[in-house]
């Protein structure tokens, strides 16, 4: 592929010996390599850096999930989420709630690396900001969707289960 042009001209014919256009042909040549590695080299610096933003956003990610293990005077939960990408829109979360109430959710957000991830979190945001509430089941999955839905972004369908479990053995979800 072509990515320049050399052009050189003079008002006098003959000005230019016999070896100039090979001369010129290899001084093209090299630039054009020069400026193909330079080219290669910003793309491989752009990669570098995106990698390493995926990475720092992995650790973000896995860190907004709770420890894998949660006990309580009731029950024990035990969860994990693994990523096919580096980052995705798979989630769970534990809420302690009124009353001794255990909530816990599992969700997936459609689609595939930051996209979903970024959905998942501002979910994972709406149910962090639920702790020590007694919201219903019902209603907390009505105000992800409605939150969901006043949004404007490609990715906002997720498939969501959230339980609430009473000391008493009572379990409510949606």
């Amino acid at each position: 592929a072509n990515i320049g042009v050399l052009y050189l001209d003079s008002k006098e014919r003959g000005r230019f010996s016999a070896s100039a256009p090979i001369a010129l042909e290899t001084l093209a040549t090299e630039a054009a390599t020069a400026i193909e590695n330079a080219r290669l080299y910003r793309e491989s610096m752009e990669k570098a850096r995106l990698d390493q933003e995926l990475q720092t956003a992995s650790r973000i990610q896995q860190a907004l999930l709770p420890e894998p293990r949660r006990e309580g005077a009731f029950y024990v939960a035990v969860g994990a989420s693994v990523p096919s990408r580096t980052i995705g829109g798979d989630f769970f979360d534990y809420l302690e709630l009124s009353g001794g109430a255990f909530g816990f959710a599992l969700g997936d957000v459609t689609g595939k690396g930051p996209p979903a991830a970024l959905v998942t979190a501002v979910i994972q945001g709406i149910f962090g900001s639920h702790i020590g509430t007694s919201v219903a089941p019902n209603d907390l999955i009505s105000l992800v969707n409605r939150v969901l839905l006043s949004r404007r972004i490609e990715s906002r369908l997720a498939t969501i289960f959230f339980g609430s479990m009473t000391p008493t053995g009572s379990l409510t979800y949606c």
